[in-house]
C-alpha cells in the first residue's frame, strides 16, 4: 500500500509526547519531595533516598541525552541503575502499605510522613501505568505500520 494511502494515526506522537511530559514533571516532583521530607520516614528511611534517586537521575540522563553527551555505555548504565532502583523502591513502598501517618503516637518507628509516602506510592503506580500505555502505543504503532523512523531507520515515535 502506498504511504499516502495508509491511514495516519496522528494521536500516536501526541500520546508519546504527553507521556514524556508527565514523566518529566513526575520525576522533578519526586526529587523535590524526597529532598524536602528527607528525614520524615523512620518506618522506611530509604523511601526519600529512592525518591531523590528516581527523581533526579532520569532528569540528568535526559539532559545529557539532549546535549548529546552520552554514549551507549552510559545509556545502558543509567537504564539498569534506574530499573534496579525502581524495582527496589516498589518493593519497599508497597511492603509498608499503609504506614502510620500520626507522628504523635508512642511508637514513632511506624511513622511515615503522609505527603512523602503517598507521593512515592502514587509516582510508582503512575510509572507502571504510563509504561503500560507507552508499550501499548508502541506496539500499536508497530502493528499498524505507523512507526515513524529517523534517518538511520531507528524507531522514532515522538517526531
Amino acid at each position: 500500500m502506498p504511504e499516502s494511502d495508509r491511514p495516519q494515526h496522528t494521536w500516536i506522537p501526541r500520546v508519546i509526547r504527553c507521556i514524556y511530559g508527565i514523566f518529566l514533571i513526575m520525576f522533578i516532583v519526586e526529587g523535590i519531595v524526597g529532598c524536602v521530607y528527607f528525614n520524615d520516614c523512620p518506618r522506611a528511611p530509604s523511601i526519600p533516598v529512592i525518591l531523590v534517586f528516581c527523581g533526579f537521575i532520569p532528569v540528568l540522563w535526559g539532559l545529557s541525552r539532549f546535549l548529546n553527551r552520552c554514549n551507549i555505555f552510559f545509556d545502558c548504565l543509567f537504564l539498569y541503575l534506574f530499573f534496579a532502583w525502581f524495582i527496589i523502591g516498589s518493593i519497599i513502598v508497597y511492603s509498608i502499605y499503609e504506614p502510620d501517618y500520626n507522628k504523635n503516637t508512642t511508637d514513632t518507628d511506624h511513622y511515615c510522613n503522609k505527603t512523602l509516602y503517598l507521593s512515592a506510592f502514587c509516582c510508582i503506580t503512575l510509572t507502571y501505568v504510563l509504561t503500560g500505555v507507552y508499550v501499548f502505543t508502541y506496539f500499536f504503532a508497530l502493528c499498524t505500520n505507523q512507526m515513524v523512523y529517523d534517518d538511520e531507520d531507528r524507531p522514532l515515535l515522538w517526531s
